[in-house]
């Protein structure tokens, strides 16, 4: 829970910088909220869980894809804000399968399982394009060709290539579990975490995150001083 608390309040930070620089974050969080509010209100238990499940698969295959692919981390080039991430991206692959073993013991229904990630992926899909429409339109320094090439670039970053896209498809198999992927890299690879935010999260959970193997085995932590080594 405390992880969670302080996840939640280093994220609201970021988002208020972000919304001082001219950035929809505001916008964006009140449309989200209230798509939530709405949801809990008219949405059945197992559906909203559902959803909750979806949600995990797509930030944990995000997240690991920062954690051992080198240019995802070079696309964050400030460094409080790369170990920020760093330090989510870790949170996210350590409670991947939470919500989806919860679901199964609930439920487990699959049709409903690949209904909701379909919906949520048409529904995540349209407010990341939404919300950086209005960041590119708000931005009084954004040129249309230089934003038409960062878009037709997308197709060779890091975070749309095909692995990825299998990865986010697993997810409507019938015998799909988020631990048929582990976190890993080329023996040797090291992720170093630095800066407060990293800190203060070791601090508040020593025991850091399981590593996940693709046999769905926990080994012992991987963190220690500061530094996950991940093998």
């Amino acid at each position: 829970i405390g992880q969670e608390a302080m996840h939640s309040r280093e994220h609201r930070a970021f988002n208020e910088s972000l919304a001082q620089l001219g950035y929809p974050t505001r916008f964006v969080d009140r449309i989200t909220g209230f798509g939530l509010g709405v949801g809990a209100k008219v949405l059945p238990k197992k559906v909203q869980l559902a959803i909750t499940a979806a949600l995990e698969h797509y930030t944990a295959t995000l997240a690991e894809v920062l954690l051992t692919d080198e240019r995802a981390r070079e696309l964050l080039d400030v460094d409080e804000v790369r170990s920020l991430f760093l330090w989510h991206a870790l949170e996210e692959s350590e409670h991947k399968a939470v919500a989806f073993d919860v679901y199964q013991e609930v439920s487990g229904n699959v049709l409903i399982r690949r209904s909701v990630m379909l919906a949520t992926t048409i529904g995540l899909l349209g407010g990341i394009a939404l919300a950086s429409a209005l960041s590119l339109v708000l931005d009084p320094g954004t040129r249309t060709r230089k934003a038409v090439r960062n878009i037709r670039d997308l197709r060779r970053s890091p975070w749309f290539t095909r692995d990825v896209r299998r990865r986010i498809m697993a997810y409507y198999r019938r015998d799909f579990h988020p631990d048929d992927f582990g976190l890993w890299v080329m023996s040797g690879g090291t992720v170093s975490l630095i800066g407060p935010e990293v800190t203060s999260w070791l601090d508040a959970d020593s025991r850091g995150p399981a590593v996940r193997l693709r046999n769905g085995i926990d080994i012992a932590p991987a963190i220690a001083a500061g530094a996950a080594t991940l093998s």
